[in-house]
This record gives structure tokens, sequence and C-alpha cells, in this order.
């Protein structure tokens, strides 16, 4: 039986450089920040028609992955290439017509019994994160980043996001798991 999540660490991000009906290709994957909280929600629509007084049919939809993170900050280079940003002697410039690249997103959740759940989001821009600053005063007091990026279902596969959990006896890629985004192998 499954246990409840206790933790989550290692969060990290690759550049989705390819995504076409022939394939998909990603860059290579780096650390994006120590993280505090993480959260995932799934947009999903459904309707059931009905005939003869009954429920007759019912379909779902499912729409655009949202992701919200908190990190204690964010380096200016990691906050560039997530932004589509450039950097002019050292001084980012944010300007309105820069486009995000789609990136994938991978992190893991821990278990109270140390098993683990390991995730990659496949296909998604981050929204420019907000600023929030505020004077020193008696005690300490940190602030943090907050990220928000949309992930939609890739073009190759239709897949939006993976899982893997340590404690499944058939899940053996643990080592290599965060070594690139999943792709699933092409079937000769």
């Amino acid at each position: 039986m499954a246990k409840s999540v206790t933790g989550v660490h290692k969060v990290v991000y690759a550049l989705l450089t390819e995504d076409s009906k022939t394939g998909t290709v990603y860059g290579t994957v780096k650390p994006l920040a120590p993280i505090i909280q993480i959260s995932t929600e799934i947009a999903t629509a459904s309707e059931t028609q009905y005939a003869d007084n009954v429920a007759y049919d019912t379909d779902t939809q499912i729409g655009e992955t949202t992701l919200n993170m908190e990190v204690p900050g964010l380096d200016s280079a990691v906050l560039r290439e997530l932004l589509g940003l450039e950097a002019v002697n050292g001084v980012t410039v944010f300007k309105a017509d820069a486009k995000a690249p789609y990136v994938a997103v991978g992190y893991i959740g821990t278990r109270s019994d140390d098993t683990e759940i390991c995730k990659w989001l496949l296909k998604g821009k981050f929204n420019v994160p907000s600023d929030d600053y505020s004077s020193k005063a008696d005690g300490v007091e940190y602030k943090t980043t907050s990220l928000d990026a949309t992930f939609i279902p890739r073009e190759s596969d239709k897949a939006f996001k993976v899982e893997a959990d340590t404690a499944d006896e058939d899940f053996v890629g643990y080592a290599t798991f965060f070594n690139a985004p999943f792709v699933a192998p092409v079937a000769p």
C-alpha cells in the first residue's frame, strides 16, 4: 500500500528543441532551483449524455496542466533560459515580445516509507514571476519566488506527463530517469 508523500526534491528542467509527429528531442537536463513546494492541476471537462431518461454515455477531455512552484530564489541564467530573455552586460532585459521556450520539468516526491514518485511534465512554458520585497524588521522574513507554467500535450505522442514509482517492482530505470525527459521507445 502506498504511503503518504512527505517531501519533494531534485527539480530539473530541459529545453524542448523539437516536437513533431515524427518525434521529440530535448536539450540537456539542468537543475532548476531548490524546491520549497510544487503543485500541479490538470484541467478536465466531463460531459454526460442522457437518452431514454438515463445516463447513456460519458466522456472526459483533458486540457492544460498548470504548475506552481515556490523556490527560495532563481539564478539569473536559469530565469533567462526559462523565459527566453536576453542579457546585455549581465543585465536581464524583459521585453514584451520575448518568447518563452517549451521546457520539460522533472521532480521527485518522497514518501514516508522512503519510496519515491518520479515525475516529468513534458511540454510547457513559464510565466514571468512577480516580485515581492519588504524592508528588514525585527526578525527574519524569508521571501520566495513563485513560478507558474502551463503544460500541454506533446505533438509527437500526446503525452503531457509521466510518472514512475520506486515501489513498483517493474520500474527499473530509476538511475537514468532524470538523464532526459521520458520519450517512449519506438517499436520496430
